[in-house]
């Protein structure tokens, strides 16, 4: 059958002239491609903007908790406080952000990093925070409470007294 289209091509007028611009097109279009797969992904991992954190996204995330907290709404309250954990520890450069990533892929480039010290804290506050999102889907006060102490330890570290 491949036979009988390579015969039928080659004994049309022009026809391997449109097979030639045609092969050149796709192989145009996979450049493109794949230029631009290459462009997105030296963004999301090389100091695109969403890995570029400041203490003051941290502190407002950390106030807006508190806020929804107070208006009872625990479980938006609960998820402000994953995400200003998130970008402190991106802050102090033991994580690289991408919204794609889970809880679990944080825990596991923790561990690969040189951070033990927040591990067991972040480990804590992920195992306590994946109750409310994959069990129960909503936090109530006394779990945002044990959320919001094991998550202080991590976005206000102690300093040392002079």
């Amino acid at each position: 059958m491949i036979a009988a289209i390579f015969e039928t091509v080659s004994e049309t007028p022009g026809a391997g002239r449109i097979v030639q611009f045609t092969l050149y097109g796709l192989v145009a279009i996979l450049v493109v491609v794949l230029g631009y797969r290459l462009f997105r992904h030296y963004q999301a991992t090389r100091g695109h903007a969403p890995n570029r954190f400041n203490t003051d996204d941290v502190t407002n995330l950390w106030k807006d908790a508190e806020r929804a907290a107070a208006a009872g709404d625990y479980t938006a309250a609960a998820h402000l406080l994953y995400a200003a954990l998130i970008r402190m520890l991106v802050l102090r450069g033991v994580l690289r952000f991408h919204p794609s990533k889970t809880s679990g892929d944080y825990v596991r480039e923790l561990r690969r990093g040189d951070s033990g010290i927040l591990l067991t804290p972040f480990v804590d506050f992920v195992r306590a925070y994946e109750v409310v999102v994959y069990r129960d889907g909503t936090c109530d006060a006394p779990r945002y409470a044990m959320l919001r102490a094991l998550g202080d330890p991590i976005v206000r570290p102690r300093r040392a007294a002079a």
